[in-house]
């Protein structure tokens, strides 16, 4: 007997944290291409290595923090709809906005400093040289003026908020995409598996139809097979109700085990209607002949098992 079953991954997939494999290679994706743009401008200055050792620390936050939005819609909005997911979503993205923007305040004196030099000539006459927090202004017959930026660190509570508020918008766009695609693959994902158990429950379905269509005995022929028994014990004929009783249990046992889904040879179906055939003559043995003729060629032709079952019935 065959019953319809549920996969070991439709059986996952009602987890809240089950789509983690989708969410790990989105976020890992989204940051391999952000990296790869910051590889390709690092690369197009003169100290590739420090932008590179910066931006891997910006990286690694982010992908953490990703991780933590992901957390959040799968644990606040795991099993419900696509609107309360996109709230969740839109909220837990703010935070790891501001999140990103607070961490690089805080790993500020762990970042390293440029050794990149930017020249630039301003429309006064002057030239301006940037390196790291230093900014040189060189005029004409007068000494260069140094100026510093100040570390975040040095700044009031006000001007850090607003940095941080400037950083995390940027930061905003980012988290919102990477949820944005999240969402909507994950969307696409549930409807291809809801399709996809459609797909198979409607096989099954049809499966099991046909299965209980073979399992169903022709309630006739069973009834006038035990008479046609009976008649040959009474009448002291053992030996050929033994042989009635052999082919009765052959047939049955090869028409139940095929599987309804499977073809078979044509010649496996003709020896599988003999056997009815055989039993049938035994009721008439003078009113019933048969002959069979198969070309050879089409002995192996693949047909549909007890395909001609309804024939001999009709």
């Amino acid at each position: 007997m065959h019953a319809l079953t549920i996969s070991p991954a439709d059986r996952i997939e009602r987890g809240r944290f089950s789509d983690w494999p989708l969410a790990l290679k989105s976020i890992l994706g989204f940051w391999f291409v952000y990296a790869l743009t910051v590889a390709a401008r690092a690369f197009m200055g003169t100290d590739a290595l420090t932008i590179l050792f910066n931006k891997l620390i910006s990286i690694s936050i982010g992908i953490v923090l990703t991780g933590l939005i992901y957390i959040a819609i799968a644990s606040l909005a795991g099993n419900a709809g696509i609107r309360k997911k996109a709230i969740v979503a839109g909220l837990a993205s703010f935070v790891a906005s501001w999140g990103m923007a607070g961490s690089f305040i805080a790993i500020e004196d762990v970042m390293r400093e440029p050794k990149e030099v930017f020249r630039y000539q301003s429309r006064e006459g002057f030239v301006i040289i940037e390196k790291g927090r230093t900014l040189t202004v060189e005029r004409r017959a007068q000494e260069p003026l140094v100026l510093t930026w100040p570390r975040m660190g040095e700044l009031d509570t006000n001007k850090r908020i607003r940095y941080a508020a400037d950083v995390s918008v940027t930061w905003l766009f980012f988290f919102a995409a990477w949820s944005a695609f999240y969402l909507a693959t994950k969307a696409q994902a549930e409807a291809l598996n809801a399709k996809r158990r459609a797909v198979e429950a409607e096989s099954a379905a049809q499966a099991a139809q046909v299965r209980a269509l073979r399992y169903q005995i022709n309630p006739h022929f069973l009834f006038n097979t035990l008479n046609s028994l009976s008649s040959l014990v009474m009448g002291g004929r053992p030996e050929e109700a033994e042989n009635m009783i052999l082919k009765l249990s052959t047939f049955f046992r090869s028409s139940l085990s095929l599987d309804p889904s499977a073809d078979v040879t044509l010649a496996e179906e003709i020896d599988l209607q003999r056997l009815y055939l055989e039993i049938e003559k035994v009721r008439f043995p003078r009113r019933l002949k048969v002959e069979i003729d198969i070309p050879d060629d089409l002995k192996n032709a693949r047909v549909p098992g007890l395909l001609l079952q309804p024939l001999w019935r009709m």
